[in-house]
């Protein structure tokens, strides 16, 4: 596919050339050959439009990266020197290249994964990443620059208007230049990063999606001493618990609820709560700062981390969802049981590989979110429901704009009317 992209303007003018050939002398074909190419030109240009020489441009990047790709293969022996026909195949999207390399018997795809850096050099760009790996395949991305790097990015939703909680929120931007997005109804979040890292602005756009939905039920455990994050959604939240103590407290009810929930879904012969249901209205908690639940939270804490572990492993079903925010990401604080619950994980800059490691899992060639500079707040790494990583640039608002936000969210909730009450 990669050479008919390149060679399809040629073989264009080689037929019409031909065809005049048929007609005339051979020296007058030759002598046409100028105006004959032209022609051939502004036929490409009619059938393709203007965009076939961005398409070829393509096709030679294709040939370009999957050569590249091959010579290194060969020279660090993951292959032999005869590397067989689809091995390595390239597909440019964009402002990036989708690159599959099939695992050749006796090798493994680790083998594969462990020689980014080596494509990157001899590739001469910005960045190469595993983006997926498959039983006997590695998916990989060559970016060619960083377009993550042109200036801040705004939420969809910059005029504060209402939302419905069940559709996906952008949360920032990939380097493919395309939209970031997670889901929260049903859903669970995981974002973790040092202090710093820019962990208010995807909070912020989370928790506003959340809150501009008047029919969304919003629990908020803000157990943070300042409270900054959330303190602008106090008064719109349903629920709101500023203790160990209370988090106890409002997490049994949202259990409560749960079980509730699910005996009327048994009896109208339903496996999950459908999106828009009247009856059950979305329920969407946000945690920040879950260490305090561990590391100061006493026995109240212990017993509002069961009950949240229990949440966020049954409550999908039943229209519950759950944000997790911390900024201590450790196995003391979030237990692996409940991180690998957690469908959606945002790593921001953290300070060493365990640290991403307790938010990611395990952390694939390429993704190195503790080499992430103090200057770039925002920038992570999103793993996705689907298991996929990409690196993303985090949504910015600052903290006028949550306080409008907040003031339209409470409005909104107000002109609801009636509150809907867990047990």
């Amino acid at each position: 596919m990669s050479w008919f992209k390149v060679a399809l303007p040629g073989l264009m003018v080689f037929i019409c050339w031909a065809w005049l050939a048929t007609w005339l002398e051979v020296g007058q074909a030759l002598g046409s050959a100028l105006p004959l190419v032209l022609g051939a030109g502004w036929l490409v240009q009619l059938k393709l439009g203007s965009s076939w020489l961005s398409w070829a441009k393509d096709g030679l990047e294709e040939i370009r990266v999957k050569g590249l790709l091959r010579q290194v293969l060969v020279a660090k022996k993951i292959f032999n020197k005869q590397i067989p026909r689809g091995y390595v195949k390239a597909k440019a999207k964009g402002k990036v290249v989708e690159a599959f390399i099939r695992v050749p018997v006796g090798a493994e795809a680790s083998q594969i994964e462990a020689l980014t850096e080596h494509y990157r050099d001899a590739l001469q760009v910005y960045a190469v990443r595993v983006t997926e790996t498959q039983p006997g395949l590695v998916k990989l991305a060559v970016y060619a620059e960083d377009v993550l790097a042109g200036g801040l990015v705004r939420p969809d939703n910059e005029g504060f208007e209402r939302t419905d909680v069940t559709e996906p929120v952008k949360i920032g931007m990939n380097e493919v230049g395309q939209p970031a997005k997670v889901r929260l109804f049903s859903q669970t979040v995981l974002v973790g990063g040092s202090p710093g890292s820019g962990k208010s602005g995807t909070t912020w756009a989370l928790i506003s999606h959340a809150a501009l939905d008047p029919r969304a039920v919003l629990v908020v455990l803000d157990l943070k001493p300042s409270g900054i994050e959330t303190k602008p959604v106090h008064d719109r939240a349903d629920y709101l618990a500023l203790n160990p103590a209370e988090a106890k407290d409002v997490l049994g009810r949202v259990w409560d609820e749960i079980q509730d929930r699910n005996a009327k879904l048994a009896q109208l012969g339903l496996e999950k709560v459908p999106a828009g249901s009247d009856e059950f209205p979305p329920v969407v908690i946000f945690v920040d700062e879950a260490a305090e639940l561990t590391r100061s939270g006493g026995a109240d804490g212990k017993l509002a981390l069961d009950s949240l572990t229990r949440i966020v492993a049954v409550g999908r079903a039943s229209g519950v969802g759950v944000v997790i925010i911390t900024q201590k990401p450790d196995s003391s604080v979030l237990p692996t049981a409940l991180r690998d619950l957690l469908a959606q994980r945002l790593c921001l800059r953290v300070g060493n590989r365990e640290q991403a490691k307790t938010i990611l899992g395990e952390v694939s060639e390429g993704a190195e979110p503790w080499l992430i500079g103090v200057k770039q707040p925002g920038r992570g790494y999103l793993r996705g429901e689907d298991g996929s990583l990409q690196l993303v640039q985090g949504v910015y608002m600052n903290r006028a704009e949550v306080i409008e936000m907040g003031k339209k969210a409470q409005a909104l909730h107000e002109a609801e009317g009636e509150r809907y009450l867990l047990p």
